[in-house]
């Protein structure tokens, strides 16, 4: 994300000026912005001896409100959103975990309507011969949604994990952020994974056994020990496990060549659809990152402007 520096040197208006505050207000506020101060949990500019308070839209949309909406509700899921003012669509399907290395939501010909904020998936739709991950016999799978809103705006796509037993459903703890890559070297690796609850979560991770965390939302596992340019298999659990991979870095000083994939500026565009989620021009990533694996890049670049911004609440910004 690009985020503009904030100077009295600049030529903005107040209107720029305060969602620049509020961009930082989850923040300890730098000494620098010496005309920006913190009271209590909001922010305040202090301009030409007037003082302005952040601008913050409680009924807006924001990451809070897709991160655990899901639970058991009779022969399905419920979804509420704690948004009684979102009207729209709920696309939802199965996702089978073990047909591929990336595996979508297959969007079932029906949807469920969402009022006032909530909807309900009633998955004795997805029985039969419309049970392409066997969730019936497993007695779990994995159901992929969408969240459109009355305009047909796409908000959010997302899955949750379901078990069913005796015709009752119950949601059970789901991955929704990651697992992501960091800090890679060529013995150790640094793996991120977010749950939509807090659990004790564990890395199962090839030739190294089981890593664990403490319960928690967010897990970071740092894996020491491995093996120079070497492709590992890893999976994180509770919930139904994909199977994941990466690759160490060379040996500091190896000449043998490699690929990089470049780009930047990935805000929305026009047209539609997955060209516009929420700032994100999705269509275009998608393809970006599949000609990138396809090429087998080792390093992605991507510089700046990843989603539009312009935006004055933080929870609508990580959304």
């Amino acid at each position: 994300m690009k985020f503009t520096t904030f100077s009295l040197l600049h030529t903005m208006t107040f209107t720029m000026l305060l969602m620049q505050a509020t961009q930082v207000s989850a923040q300890q506020v730098s000494s620098i912005h010496s005309n920006i101060t913190k009271d209590g949990d909001s922010l305040y500019l202090e301009w030409a001896q007037k003082r302005y308070a952040e601008v913050k839209d409680p009924k807006a949309p924001g990451i809070s409100n897709f991160s655990a909406p899901a639970s058991g509700y009779g022969s399905g899921i419920r979804f509420d959103f704690k948004l009684p003012d979102l009207s729209g669509t709920l696309y939802f399907g199965l996702i089978n975990t073990r047909d591929g290395s990336f595996n979508l939501p297959v969007f079932f010909k029906r949807t469920s309507s969402i009022s006032k904020g909530m909807a309900i998936v009633d998955l004795s739709k997805l029985k039969g011969k419309y049970d392409m991950s066997n969730w019936q016999k497993q007695g779990s799978g994995l159901l992929g949604y969408r969240v459109a809103d009355a305009s047909g705006q796409i908000l959010y796509d997302g899955r949750v994990n379901f078990a069913y037993s005796e015709g009752n459903f119950e949601v059970l703890p789901t991955l929704i952020e990651g697992p992501l890559l960091s800090c890679p070297g060529d013995s150790s690796m640094v793996i991120r994974a977010v749950f939509d609850r807090r659990v004790a979560a564990n890395l199962l991770i090839e030739e190294k056994g089981i890593l664990h965390s403490a319960l928690d939302t967010v897990h970071e596992f740092r894996i020491d020990g491995l093996k120079p340019a070497t492709k590992y298999a890893y999976a994180i659990t509770p919930g139904l496990p994909d199977t994941f991979y990466f690759v160490t870095a060379p040996t500091t000083g190896t000449h043998a060549p490699f690929t990089i994939a470049y780009s930047s500026d990935s805000r929305s565009g026009k047209g539609g659809g997955e060209r516009d989620i929420e700032g994100v021009n999705a269509y275009i990533m998608k393809r970006l990152f599949a000609l990138a694996h396809q090429r087998g890049a080792g390093l992605f670049q991507f510089t700046g402007d990843m989603i539009n911004g312009y935006l004055t609440d933080e929870n609508r910004t990580r959304l």
